[in-house]
Parts: structure tokens; C-alpha cells; sequence
């Protein structure tokens, strides 16, 4: 296991910036609203756990970065609210047992197709978060920037 400390002081430089943070209902991008939001930066979250995101944000509408139009709506609204966009942890990803080569004709007599739904929100996803932040930080070509992408390897 990897770990880094920091002292809480690192983050007062969080004051006043706008994060956006999808895969923010559970877990680490959780972890990471809650966090940011106490050393005082705006933070826009998104997830597609509508349910979960209610009892963090009342103010959540489901996030499925899977889908072009959802995440343009997240960084427009972000945009919107707070003119600025200077953090993005993309941080939403899934997880399945199925296996997508297995010859499902074995069981069913008939060829299925492969669930593709992890690659549409983990590559998928990325592309079209990575997309929009192009787009939007280049509208502050001066502002230190910044875009973080996480991985897990939780089952």
C-alpha cells in the first residue's frame, strides 16, 4: 500500500476554486467532496447513483459519463454557476465479473452480445470528460489547471 501525508494547510489553496468531480456519490470521490468542500472550493459533482448523491448534494441530477450529453451538461453547469473550472477529478468507474470474449452461444444456442457497459463509462467516460476539459480549460489559458483521473482495483 501507498500512502502520502500531507498537512490540512496544503489544502487552503482549495479556497475559492470550483472542482468538479464525478464518481462523486461513494467512496473516494466521496471522500474527495467532502474534503474540498471543507477548505472552502465550489465543488460541482455528478454520479449516476442519484440516490446516493441526494443524501451528499441535494442539488445532484444524475451523472452518467457513459453518455456525451450528460457530461456536457455537468461542465455547462459547473461553468454556469461558478465561471471557472479549475480542478476535474474523473473519478467514476466501473466494475464487471462478466466476461466479454466468453462464447455465450455455449449456454444460450444463440451468440450474445458482449456487455460493453465498462468500457462505455471506463474508456468512454474518459474520453468524453477529457474532451470537455480541453474545451474548458482553454478558456483560461493563465490558471494553474488541473485534471486528475483515479483508478481502483476494488471487486
Amino acid at each position: 500500500m501507498t500512502s502520502y501525508e500531507f498537512e490540512d494547510s496544503e489544502l487552503e489553496v482549495l479556497q475559492g476554486k470550483t472542482v468538479l468531480i464525478v464518481g462523486a456519490a461513494t467512496g473516494i470521490g466521496r471522500a474527495t467532496v467532502l474534503l474540498a468542500h471543507s477548505h472552502g472550493a465550489n465543488v460541482a459533482i455528478g454520479d449516476w447513483n442519484e440516490e446516493e448523491g441526494q443524501s451528499l448534494a441535494s442539488s445532484l441530477k444524475e451523472c452518467d459519463i457513459s453518455t456525451w450529453n450528460d457530461v456536457l451538461s455537468l461542465f455547462e453547469a459547473a461553468w454556469e454557476t461558478f465561471g471557472q473550472i479549475d480542478v476535474v477529478l474523473a473519478n467514476a468507474g466501473i466494475h464487471s465479473e462478466k466476461r466479454w470474449l466468453a462464447d455465450a452461444a455455449r449456454v444460450t444456442e444463440k451468440l450474445v452480445c458482449p456487455d460493453m457497459n465498462t468500457i462505455r463509462v471506463n474508456l468512454d467516460g474518459m474520453i468524453y470528460m477529457t474532451n470537455c476539459v480541453i474545451h474548458y480549460f482553454a478558456r483560461r489559458p493563465q490558471a494553474k489547471i488541473q485534471l486528475v483521473f483515479t483508478g481502483s482495483a476494488a471487486r
